[in-house]
């Protein structure tokens, strides 16, 4: 799941379309409605993609990161890709519920 704008349209392009990735962003910055949203997605078993903290239009990464903390799961970042800068740009991150 895609936790900003921009990054589902990378994926589909970089996999030939063959992975079509589910997106959950909001151009308004409202924390409360986001972790709302997210809250009621994050029981499923899947990825979460977030722009590098240095690379957020909104607070998405913080605001999924504290809504996993808020719900006693745990969130592993499991990769990181990093730009042709050198800089951090996407992370990919599995939550885990306990």
């Amino acid at each position: 799941m895609a936790l900003d704008w921009g990054i589902a349209t990378q994926v589909r392009y970089l996999n030939g379309g063959r992975t079509v990735v589910d997106e959950l962003y909001s151009f308004q910055p409202n924390p409360t409605q986001f972790g709302s949203a997210l809250r009621e997605r994050v029981n499923r078993d899947e990825l979460y993609i977030t722009h590098a903290s240095n690379q957020e239009a909104f607070p998405h990464r913080s605001l999924f990161l504290e809504t996993v903390a808020q719900n006693g799961w745990w969130a592993e970042r499991v990769h990181t890709i990093m730009g042709a800068s050198g800089w951090a740009e996407l992370e990919v991150w599995r939550v885990h519920r306990q």
